[in-house]
Order: C-alpha cells, then structure tokens, then sequence
C-alpha cells in the first residue's frame, strides 16, 4: 500500500540520527505523533494488516536507531525485553478497535 510506505519513510526520516544526537525518548515521541496521526486517518475499514506492517516496522526503525548511537549496543533501562521497554518508553501501537 502506498500509505504505508509514506509513513515507514516519515518513520525513517525521523530515526536517522545522522546529523546531530536526539535522547531516545524524544525520537519515541516523534514517532507517536506520526502513528497517532496516521492511525486516526487509517481507522476506517479493516488496517489490521497495514497496522501490523507499520508496528514491526517502527520497532525494527527504533531497535535499529538505538543500538547504532552506541558501540556496546543499547542497554535495556525499563524493562526486560526490547519490546516491553519500547511500552515503558510510551510508544503508540496501531491497534485496530472497532467504532
């Protein structure tokens, strides 16, 4: 879908850490503000399937950016497993609800 690719790419765009250093969390929050938006718009219809394609995309993104600032890798902080500390960190998951 089109769609999805659009927003991977806002994704990518705001996980690239290139030109200066961002805390982790403040890159969680941008992309809450691009999911939450697109979410919203995207709630209509049946999006499971594109909802679980930008998940796992965004977390891949994430667990990409945060183990590249580091040479060691990134250390857990919050939680045991590097998806339950993207949830402690606040990160919005596409769910599909029926309205």
């Amino acid at each position: 879908m089109k769609s999805v690719k659009e927003v991977c790419a806002k994704v990518k765009e705001q996980t690239l850490s290139i030109f200066k250093p961002v805390k982790n969390e403040e890159v969680v929050q941008r992309v809450n503000k691009i999911l939450v938006g697109w979410g919203n718009y995207f709630q209509c219809g049946y999006p499971k399937k594109a909802f679980d394609k930008v998940n796992w995309y965004v977390r891949n993104r994430l667990y990409l950016h945060f183990n590249r600032k580091s040479q060691r890798g990134y250390g857990l902080k919050y939680a045991p497993n590097f998806y339950s500390e993207l949830q402690a960190m606040g990160l919005h998951w596409l769910q599909w609800r029926r309205k």
